[in-house]
C-alpha cells in the first residue's frame, strides 16, 4: 500500500507504552549539511535531526541510550553504526516473543541516485537498504529527506530522474519493513529560511507538539499528525519554485487501531502549555524574534503547544495584521495567548521590514491640508483630498486628487479661487514603535480657476500650474487598521503671469503646506 504521510516513521517508533506487547526502540539519526563539492552545502539538515532526535528522547519516552545522533561525520563512522545498532537490537531483544523490537533511522541531508551524499563520500543506496533488510529487528524503519540547495527556498533531492527505488518486503511474516521520503515521486523536498528548518521536519514536529492534537485529549495520533504535517506541507510549498511537496511512505504492516505518536499529558509537569486560539497562522519562536522556529499552528480550531520553559516570541498572523511579541514559558502552567498582549503590525510595516511574502500593503486615505498664499491678495487656502497608498519594501507611493477653494474681497472686488489636481508622492518611510516616520518628494498638476464678482467683473480665468514640493511626514497606528498621518513641508507652483499673451511672465512662488490624513490599512 503506497500513500502520502509525514509522520509515519514516528508513529511506528513510538508505539504506545500500554500496548500488550512490551516495546524496545533504537534510533540512528544521521544529518549532513555538506554534499559534494559540486553541491550548496544546506542550513538546516543537521539541525532538523537534532530536533527529532529531542522529541523522540522528550516526549517519545525513547531512553537516550538508545540514540544515536551522527552530524557531519564521516562514512566509516556512518557504516559503524550501522552494524553496531543492528548489534545491539539483537542482543538487547527481550525474551518475550511477543515483544517489538523497533529500528528507526533518519537522514537528512544531500544525496542523489548514487545514494546518500556524506561529504564528499557516497553511502549507495543499495547498501543502506541492505543493512535495514538484514537487521534483526520486528519492525524496521528508514526515513529519508534528501537536499539540494536553492536560493531562499533550497530545493531537496539529488536529482529530476528516478526516486529512490521503494518496496515491500514480503518475507518477514508477522514483521514490517517501512520506507519513507519526504517527496512523492519525481518532487522536490525543500527547506526554506523563514521556518529555519525543511517544511517536512518543520511541520512534523509542530504536530507531535500538539499542533494536530485536534481532539484535545493530549494525544497526537498518526491520524491527527498525518492530517496536519501533510496538509501544511503541500500548502507551504504550493508556491514555490520547486512545487507542491507530497511526503509518501510504502508499508507492510499487522494489527490495527490508530497509534498514539506523542502523549503530552505525561510531561505536562517538567513543561509548560501554551494555548493557541482559532484563527490565522501562528510561529513559535524560541528566545527571541531571530530565534529557531519550534513549532507552527495554524487552522480554524485552537491548539494547546507542550514547550519546554523558557522565552518564546509569538508571530500571529491574521487576516488584515500580525500580532507579534514575547511570552514566557513556565514548568506545569498554562499561557492562553491573547490578543490585547501582544503588539499589533499592519502589512505595511511587515513590508518594510521584508517579514511578509505579501509584496506590497495598501491603504485608502483622506486628507485635510492648508497651504500658504501662491500670490499676493489670493490668500491662504485650506484644501481637501482623497488618496490610495502602497507600500512596498524600499518605498511607499501615494496618488492622490486635492481640491481647494479660498475667496479674498477688496472694496470693489470678490475674488474666488478654485484648485483641483492629481500629485504623486512617493517616500521612504521608517518605524519606530507604532509610529512611522519619513521623507517624501511630490509632483502634480493642478487646475487654478479664478471667478469674480464686483462692480467691473473681470472674465474669469483658468491656469494650469505645476506643483512640485518636499515634505517631511509622521504617521501613528490607531485601532483595527486605522492610522493617522501628518505632513508638513514647502511647495513650488510654477504657472503663468500676467495679462499679456506676448509678454507671457512665469511665477514661481514657494509656500509652506501641513495637513493630516486619516487611513484604514486593508
Amino acid at each position: 500500500m503506497t500513500r502520502p504521510n509525514a509522520s509515519l516513521a514516528l508513529a511506528l517508533l513510538l508505539v504506545p507504552a500500554m500496548a500488550a506487547a512490551a516495546t524496545q526502540r533504537f534510533a540512528l539519526l544521521i544529518g549532513n549539511n555538506v554534499g559534494l563539492p559540486s553541491e550548496t552545502p544546506l542550513q538546516y539538515a543537521e539541525q532538523d535531526v537534532r530536533r527529532v532526535a529531542t522529541i523522540l528522547e522528550d516526549l517519545g519516552n525513547l531512553p537516550r541510550a538508545n540514540i544515536t545522533l551522527l552530524t557531519h561525520q564521516s562514512l566509516n563512522t556512518v557504516r559503524r553504526a550501522l552494524r553496531e545498532m543492528q548489534t545491539v537490537a539483537v542482543q538487547d531483544a527481550p525474551a518475550d516473543e511477543t515483544a517489538q523490537t523497533l529500528w528507526f533511522i533518519y537522514y537528512s541531508g544531500h544525496a542523489g541516485a548514487d545514494g546518500l551524499h556524506l561529504g564528499d563520500e557516497v553511502l549507495p543506496l543499495a547498501e543502506l537498504q541492505e543493512s535495514v533488510r538484514n537487521a534483526k529487528a520486528k519492525l524496521k524503519i528508514l526515513v529519508v529527506d534528501a537536499c539540494r540547495s536553492g536560493l531562499l527556498t533550497r530545493v531537496k533531492g539529488g536529482s529530476r530522474g528516478e526516486p529512490f527505488p521503494i518496496t515491500l518486503s514480503e518475507e518477514l511474516p508477522g514483521e514490517g519493513v517501512v520506507f519513507i521520503s519526504s517527496t512523492a515521486a519525481n518532487e522536490a523536498a525543500q527547506e526554506a529560511d523563514t521556518i529555519q528548518g525543511s517544511f517536512f521536519s518543520h511541520y512534523w514536529a509542530s504536530a507531535l507538539l500538539g499542533a494536530a492534537d485536534v481532539s484535545g485529549d493530549g494525544r497526537v495520533t498518526l491520524a491527527e499528525a498525518y492530517r496536519y504535517a501533510y496538509d501544511r506541507t503541500m500548502v507551504a510549498t504550493s508556491g514555490t519554485l520547486a512545487g507542491v511537496q507530497h511526503p509518501t511512505f510504502e508499508f507492510e504492516l499487522r494489527g490495527k487501531g490508530d497509534v498514539v505518536l506523542t502523549n503530552l499529558l505525561q510531561k505536562s509537569a517538567s513543561r509548560g502549555r501554551l494555548t493557541i486560539p482559532a484563527g490565522g497562522n501562528c510561529l513559535v519562536m524560541e528566545k527571541g524574534r531571530e530565534g529557531a522556529v519550534m513549532a507552527e499552528v495554524s487552522g480554524s480550531q485552537s491548539a494547546s503547544l507542550l514547550l519546554t520553559p523558557g522565552p518564546y516570541f509569538i508571530r500571529w498572523r491574521r487576516a488584515d495584521h500580525v500580532l507579534e511579541g514575547p511570552v514566557q514559558i513556565r514548568a506545569d502552567a498554562s499561557v492562553t495567548l491573547s490578543p490585547d498582549s501582544l503588539e499589533r503590525l499592519e502589512y505595511a510595516r511587515l513590508v518594510r521590514k521584508g517579514d511578509t511574502q505579501t509584496r506590497f500593503a495598501q491603504a485608502p486615505l483622506v486628507h485635510g491640508l492648508w497651504r500658504g498664499e501662491i500670490l499676493p491678495g489670493l490668500g491662504s487656502m485650506g484644501q481637501v483630498g482623497v488618496g490610495y497608498q502602497l507600500d512596498f519594501p524600499w518605498f511607499s507611493i501615494e496618488p492622490r486628487l486635492l481640491f481647494g477653494r479660498s475667496t479674498t474681497a477688496t472694496q470693489r472686488l470678490h475674488v474666488t479661487l478654485r484648485e483641483l489636481g492629481p500629485e504623486l508622492r512617493v517616500f521612504r518611510a521608517v518605524d519606530v514603535w507604532r509610529a512611522t516616520f519619513g521623507f517624501a518628494t511630490l509632483v502634480g498638476t493642478h487646475q487654478l480657476h479664478q471667478s469674480f464678482v464686483g462692480a467691473v467683473t473681470p472674465p474669469a480665468r483658468t491656469t494650469w500650474a505645476f506643483v512640485a514640493a518636499i515634505e517631511a511626514l509622521a504617521s501613528v497606528d490607531l485601532y483595527a487598521g486605522w492610522f493617522l498621518a501628518a505632513e508638513a513641508g514647502g511647495v513650488t507652483y510654477v504657472f503663468p503671469s500676467g495679462n499679456n499673451p506676448n509678454h507671457s511672465e512665469t511665477s514661481t512662488p514657494f509656500v509652506a503646506r501641513v495637513g493630516v490624513g486619516l487611513g484604514w490599512h486593508l
